[in-house]
């Protein structure tokens, strides 16, 4: 049984009361984000409490994916910067892709794909002299996001302007990567973008002044069909 199910069948009540008796051991091959930002109290206070939350046995996704931007995104170059900043990138990598692959909710699902694209942008715009160290870490994010697309049809969805900004950011630097790679997650980016719109009502309506719909929804139209 996984967390998401052990979690239907106990009370919100039940919830808080487990996660106050809760023991969580963080495995070591985590704490190399702890080693690396030893010498900042706040920031590993924060790494510590993200870790603590995804190996806790009732997770809450919203709550972990908050602290996993910031300290990803927010604190880049706290990690960059250390000598072993590389493996530090790469385990908030997989951590991303722990989330993306086993959120039930869908939103959570949603923007956790999108954190992790904006991360990987973040990498690439704020590397500086360690970017080529730092993109080691493409090939694998790309071929799990494709791989896991295949079994969830709709996972990339809303994915294909991030990848598109990607792509063009790495050609522009000369960036060295597998253009097989790059192509199979772009078509599967644009796979679940189609079979996502085609389940929805026609599009062609939101224009005519009588549809309601979010301003979100109509970007993404219009990002479709752009």
């Amino acid at each position: 049984m996984d967390k998401s199910e052990k979690i239907r069948h106990l009370t919100a009540l039940e919830i808080n009361l487990e996660r106050t008796k809760a023991v969580v051991d963080i495995p070591d091959k985590y704490r190399i984000l702890l080693r690396v930002v030893k010498n900042r109290s706040g920031v590993t206070k924060r790494t510590e409490e993200m870790l603590v939350e995804l190996h806790h046995p009732f997770v809450n996704w919203n709550y972990l994916l908050a602290q996993l931007k910031g300290l990803s995104i927010g604190d880049f170059n706290a990690f960059n910067s250390h000598e072993d900043g590389l493996s530090a990138l790469k385990s908030f990598a997989d951590i991303y892709l722990i989330v993306i692959s086993s959120a039930a909710d869908e939103e959570v699902k949603d923007n956790a794909v999108r954190y992790c694209l904006e991360y990987l942008q973040t990498i690439l715009s704020c590397s500086g002299n360690l970017l080529k160290r730092n993109t080691a870490l493409f090939s694998p994010v790309f071929r799990y996001l494709a791989d896991l697309s295949r079994m969830h049809v709709r996972l990339l969805k809303r994915s294909s302007s991030h990848l598109k900004a990607i792509a063009r950011r790495m050609v522009k630097d000369h960036v060295e990567m597998n253009p097989d790679e790059v192509s199979r997650l772009l078509f599967s980016a644009f796979n679940s973008t189609y079979q996502y719109w085609l389940t929805q009502p026609d599009p062609s309506e939101w224009f005519s002044g009588d549809g309601e719909t979010s301003k979100e929804d109509r970007d993404a139209y219009r990002e479709l069909i752009s």
